[in-house]
């Protein structure tokens, strides 16, 4: 399956193609959350993990999924991916149990949906 948003190009011509730094709203969670260390955080739309990587190396164990395989591909090349678990999944199906992570985040995630109706319905069970 052709990812969405048309990011498999960019994965293959790059394998850090968001770059090796989280996003400032990740930064700027630690306002909020103080501690990650033992919190179960799921990544959606993980890219090729950069967020992933930040919060596993504040203690969290992170679940990542992506829809792109050449996405997690890229990612799991990184050095150090302890703490990080990836799936190749699809946001819109993924399964989410109840209580089964402390945090999500869906950074960057909902702009490649088609459809304000897609959006509701994952930001409903997440």
């Amino acid at each position: 399956m052709r990812y969405i948003g048309g990011y498999d190009d960019g994965y293959k011509e790059c394998s850090c193609f968001w770059g090796a730094k989280p996003g400032s709203l990740i930064t700027e969670l630690e306002n909020t959350v103080s501690d990650f260390n033992g919190l179960h955080v799921l990544d959606l739309g993980c890219g090729e993990g950069q967020n992933a990587f930040y919060l596993a190396d504040k203690g969290a164990k992170v679940t990542a999924i992506d829809v792109s395989g050449l996405a997690l591909q890229n990612a799991s090349i990184a050095e150090n991916c302890k703490g990080v678990s990836f799936v190749k999944a699809d946001a819109r199906q993924f399964q989410i149990k109840q209580n089964e992570y402390d945090v999500i985040i869906a950074y960057g995630l909902y702009h490649c949906f088609s459809s304000v109706a897609e959006i509701e319905e994952v930001i409903s069970r997440v």
